[in-house]
């Protein structure tokens, strides 16, 4: 459930910020000077309370529950205009604008807050109003804030607010990247060099050395075409290198040569040799807390290395191993666009009602005026943010692999490791994407319930996410760990290894009809909330690493898409929007 939030402003904004001005009394006349009128700031949430089938998020989180537990708001902004009605991109704002923190709360019973002798420039007419939810921080074992984990858990947008604001269009709003840069890791550097020295393996025999890659034909021939990816991309992660070295370790062993097949049995030992004395690099991407799957090595057949790839090869590939495209989910951030309402007399008696109530005591006047001592945004501030609800399902107990086999998903052998999802682009002032973005950008949500894919279908899981493009499909990415003991054969032929993890793409397709809706144009938008089924019904396409999502291939198919406003629990007025029914 989501909870409302009101700015009644009995006094907004400010060239002089929060003053200790002092206000009139009823009666008395409102305290004017350079243009400002002194008058009293006041701000409602509301937390009108309604139950909810379950959260990505701790009910603290996403204030949710059935008694939500407010989480308070913190770096309030408002920007005072003259435009009427509402602010597009081009109005600019009138001078004066503030970091508007709570003032003091006024009833124990409601979340009404008063601020008293703000200064507000006279002729304003409307508000563009932004503010976050307080963040619930994480502790680490000694007891220091978790910066990480705090953010997967709250979610973290970073906002563009420039000093000097010329209109409106130069607010922007970015999800915040998980790894800034796109350079090579040294621990990929690392598995790159150890699994190039273990390629690049030679024996000598008669006085003749021969070099493994160099072998044309037979069994060792095919297995170094495996190890070194056949000229594709490989999984480089540490829990994929080490399982690619032991499944080499493993065939060779095994291998069984004709007696004078003496080269090729030497160039076979000391392959085996080689990999006994090699120690593959743990532990990468975890430390940078990126997917396995973003992790890809690639064989260069002119230095005869192995290489990491991070770099993306235009802004708008969707190549999933470079690791700055990988951004932290949104977090509960708060919109208005507002004309406003005003009154002559000072209403800070009245904050202890209900704001319904409170709203009874403004006249319809919608400026600022010399005679104004009370002004109250009229809209509420919704979400600036969409929610994503998905639950998983398996078509079936057992799925057929890319060989068709069958791979049993039965006793929760597959649990889900978190959520990918794409098309996450620069947010503008009014929470849509900016118009000439197209570097998108891939949320990887990690903070997921206990989920294991089933013919069960699953808990929500629930993602906040950045409003998408219209009539553009987004892109789905299931990170799924594989505990089943066993491989399977997946998209190209490419291994999924016991204890691996591995991704079933999906694509999420919204109306392309110009005349619905604007939300039904969007998979995502700011104050909606957009539920589907993801069904598996194969595991041929299962890729080791994260697929290039301009050209990858679906195991997982789309099922009731839907997306709805968010309603409180007063359904007489479909206006009205909660924060809490999530």
């Amino acid at each position: 459930m989501k909870s409302r939030i009101y700015i009644i402003i009995l006094t907004l904004l400010t060239v002089c910020g929060w003053q200790s001005c002092s206000t009139s009394d009823d009666g008395d006349a409102p305290i004017t000077h350079e243009g400002f009128v002194t008058v009293d700031l006041a701000l409602n949430v509301s937390t009108n309370q309604q139950t909810q089938d379950g959260t990505r998020m701790s009910a603290d989180i996403v204030q949710g529950g059935t008694t939500p537990a407010y989480r308070g708001i913190q770096d309030l902004r408002l920007f005072p205009f003259g435009a009427a009605e509402s602010v597009s991109s081009s109005d600019q704002p009138l001078q004066g604008v503030t970091d508007v923190t709570e003032g003091e709360k006024v009833s124990s019973d409601n979340q009404n807050y008063l601020k008293e002798g703000i200064d507000l420039y006279i002729g304003t007419k409307s508000f563009l109003s932004y503010g976050r939810a307080k963040t619930q921080i994480v502790k680490t074992g000694g007891g220091d804030t978790d910066e990480i984990a705090t953010k997967f858990k709250n979610g973290s947008v970073i906002a563009h607010y420039p000093t000097n604001i010329a209109k409106a269009g130069d607010v922007t709003f970015d999800l915040e990247p998980i790894k800034a840069t796109n350079t090579a890791d040294a621990k990929a550097t690392a598995i790159a060099e150890s699994l190039t020295e273990i390629a690049n393996v030679e024996a000598t025999v008669g006085g003749v050395t021969k070099s493994w890659k160099d072998i044309p034909t037979g069994n060792l021939k095919l297995y170094f075409e495996n190890f070194t990816g056949g000229g594709n991309l490989i999984a480089g992660s540490s829990a994929n290198a080490q399982k690619l070295v032991a499944q080499l370790n493993a065939d060779l062993v095994n291998l069984v040569f004709s007696t004078d097949d003496t080269e090729n049995q030497a160039v076979r030992d000391a392959i085996v040799t080689k990999i006994g004395t090699t120690t593959i690099e743990t532990g990468y991407p975890a430390n940078m807390y990126l997917p396995d799957g973003s992790a890809v090595l690639k064989w260069d057949e002119t230095t005869s290395k192995f290489q990491p790839v991070v770099t993306k090869s235009s802004t708008d590939a969707l190549d999933m191993n470079d690791p700055s495209r990988y951004v932290y989910p949104a977090e509960l951030y708060y919109y208005g666009n507002s004309p406003i309402r005003t009154s002559t007399n000072s209403q800070k008696d009245k904050y202890t009602q209900t704001w319904e109530n409170v709203l009874n005591h403004y006249s319809s006047a919608t400026e600022v005026a010399v005679s104004t001592q009370s002004v109250a945004i009229e809209k509420p501030l919704d979400y600036g943010v969409a929610c994503l609800v998905a639950t998983i399902v398996s078509s079936s107990d057992e799925l057929k692999d890319a060989d068709g086999n069958n791979v049993s998903v039965a006793n929760s052998v597959f649990p889900l490791k978190a959520i990918l999802i794409a098309g996450q682009l620069s947010q503008a002032f009014n929470f849509e994407p900016v118009e000439d973005d197209e570097d998108e950008h891939i949320i990887y949500d990690i903070d997921i319930p206990s989920v294991a894919l089933s013919t069960t279908e699953s808990t929500p899981i629930y993602t906040l996410t950045f409003s998408s493009r219209l009539n553009k499909p987004v892109n789905v990415v299931l990170e799924f760990e594989n505990k089943s003991g066993a491989l399977f054969h997946g998209y190209n032929g490419g291994i999924v290894y016991p204890d691996t993890k591995f991704y079933l793409a999906g694509r999420i397709t919204p109306s392309t009809n110009v005349n619905e809706d604007e939300h039904k144009q969007r998979v995502f938008t700011h104050d909606y909330q957009t539920t589907v089924q993801l069904k598996i019904g194969s595991l041929k396409n299962a890729y080791n690493v994260i697929p290039d999502l301009k050209s990858a291939q679906y195991d997982v198919e789309v099922v009731n898409f839907g997306v709805k406003r968010w309603t409180d629990v007063n359904a007489d007025n479909p206006e009205r929007h909660s924060f809490y029914n999530w």
